[in-house]
């Protein structure tokens, strides 16, 4: 996680560039919180991982469903959902989405975005899947 706003600012200018824009959430009343997608994206590129990253990926060839982020060579992507996941007609589409994912071989790790606080610990789930790792 970056330590100062010049920090969080270098990461995201060096981001952008490389994947497109950040989106930030606004809050009334408040400062604006980046999303956890933001968050994540920041995380990941803070990691020096060398496993190039597709943020916004179309993974299926006639739909428009596109992975969070994804690592298509290896088939394996990351879905940040919020709080809209949980209403029942949207989780009747990600369960489509995902039955589909499957059907195509991807391997898809979902995180809620409200524990955005734990970035951390997605990267390295991230990392753990792409080097094939299990906990132990």
């Amino acid at each position: 996680m970056p330590r100062d706003e010049d920090e969080y600012l270098a990461l995201k200018r060096a981001f952008e560039e490389r994947h497109g824009k950040v989106v930030c959430r606004v809050v009334k009343g408040r400062k604006a919180s980046p999303s956890a997608e933001a968050v994540f994206a920041q995380a990941w590129e803070a990691s020096r991982d060398p496993e190039p990253m597709v943020a916004q990926h179309q993974f299926h060839p006639e739909r428009k469903w596109r992975f969070d982020f994804a690592w298509p060579r290896h088939k394996l992507a990351l879905e940040i959902d919020g709080v809209q996941h949980g209403l029942v007609h949207e989780m009747r589409k990600d369960n489509e989405k995902m039955a589909e994912a499957a059907i195509a071989g991807w391997r898809v790790i979902r995180v809620l975005s409200a524990d955005k606080r734990k970035v951390q610990s997605w990267v390295e789930l991230i990392q753990r899947a792409l080097r094939g790792e299990q906990k132990r």
